[in-house]
């Protein structure tokens, strides 16, 4: 099985970088952007990037590295499509971008070095500069009403199984076991074993394992998972230990920005597995924060 923390399925992601979007994370990015300067503080201290050899051997996208057990040192991007990496910097999903030309789709190499004592928010910042410096990007924020789901209690109530654990620790380059109400996982070395998982497995089916995670982090996983919105209506601030094995198929008969009147509704797995947790997804319109990408180069200063 494979281990994946967000929506783009082309770009593995390895160690510091791997932590998905956050709430706080998008809130900073679009203060950060709106602002149009870059922060100081937040630069590597060196940074090799360049375009991927298209005659070279074909290699899976992997980004790796940053704060963490296994290289947190360096940030490492092999064979990275720009719109990737976009994604991951400002924490957004898939349907929270927009406009852009063809080449955002370039692949892109990098190796920079992360201060040390940099947290994984910062490093994150630290790529968002890396990129809109070096492809001279352009952008603005807007906010766009779309389709998507609101996250609520059942009306019998929350069933979740609060944690009482702490952050589990391991030596560098190894796996680790995680147990989970009624179920274990065996996370890979480098993956964080707290936060919302996802684990695909060889039937197509996807299990969603939550460890020490906020509800928060739940609707941030399902919004990149299903392609669309999903907004926190649970007013539950707890960390919480969960397990839900579902299917994905196609969240809405229409793409993610279509203007419809109402969402599909969720896969009959997904809202099974939720109401075991007592919680219900309901199908409404929601406010979306959307990047959009008015211009760049597509040709970036290397070093």
């Amino acid at each position: 099985m494979r281990i994946f923390r967000c929506s783009v399925p082309s770009l593995i992601l390895v160690a510091g970088l791997v932590l998905g979007q956050t709430p706080g994370l998008l809130r900073a990015a679009r203060a950060w952007g709106e602002q149009g300067a870059t922060s100081g503080s937040a630069e590597f201290e060196s940074a090799s990037l360049k375009l991927a050899d298209p005659a070279g051997p074909a290699t899976a996208p992997i980004l790796r590295g940053g704060p963490g057990p296994t290289d947190p040192g360096y940030v490492r991007c092999v064979s990275c499509p720009l719109d990737s990496l976009l994604l991951r910097a400002f924490g957004i999903g898939e349907h929270q971008l927009a406009g852009g030309p063809k080449w955002l789709k370039t692949q892109i190499q990098i190796v920079a070095r992360v201060p040390a004592g940099a947290t994984a928010e910062q490093s994150r910042a630290m790529l968002r500069n890396l990129l809109i410096q070096r492809f001279k990007l352009v952008f603005h924020w807007t906010k766009e009403e779309r389709r998507g789901f609101e996250l609520k209690v059942a009306k019998d109530g929350a069933k979740l199984t609060e944690s009482a654990g702490v952050e589990q620790t391991r030596e560098a380059g190894t796996a680790q076991r995680v147990d989970l109400p009624g179920t274990a996982i065996r996370v890979g070395p480098g993956v964080p074993t707290t936060g919302v998982m996802g684990l695909t497995q060889p039937n197509g089916l996807i299990r969603t394992a939550g460890r020490r995670a906020t509800l928060e982090e739940l609707v941030q996983y399902l919004s990149g998972a299903l392609g669309q919105s999903v907004v926190d209506a649970t007013g539950l601030s707890g960390r919480y230990d969960f397990a839900l094995t579902w299917s994905l198929g196609a969240a809405s008969d229409a793409p993610a920005g279509d203007g419809g009147a109402s969402a599909s509704e969720p896969q009959p797995m997904l809202a099974d597995e939720l109401r075991k947790l007592g919680l219900t997804l309901e199908a409404k319109r929601v406010a979306v924060d959307v990047l959009v990408i008015d211009q760049g180069e597509g040709i970036p200063i290397e070093n």
